[in-house]
């Protein structure tokens, strides 16, 4: 059995395209989150060598660690 390419092809309407575009941006979104919030975790890990080595204090760690997950 010979299938063209073509024929797999899948007609997308605009409301489709637009309702994925919104879940593939939560899931960004949701990663981008959860990102920060390891990142906010993994800084505290950090002992006072190390983050003279990246030039940020034990304050501003303990700064950024207090911020909800949602905030920059």
């Amino acid at each position: 059995m010979n299938i063209h390419p073509t024929d797999l092809v899948v007609a997308v309407t605009r409301q489709e395209r637009r309702s994925f575009g919104l879940v593939i941006g939560f899931a960004e979104y949701v990663f981008h989150i959860l990102s920060r919030r390891q990142e906010r975790r993994d800084l505290r890990e950090l002992d006072d060598r190390q983050l003279h080595d990246v030039g940020i204090t034990r304050a501003q760690v303990e700064r950024e660690s207090r911020k909800p997950f949602w905030k920059s």
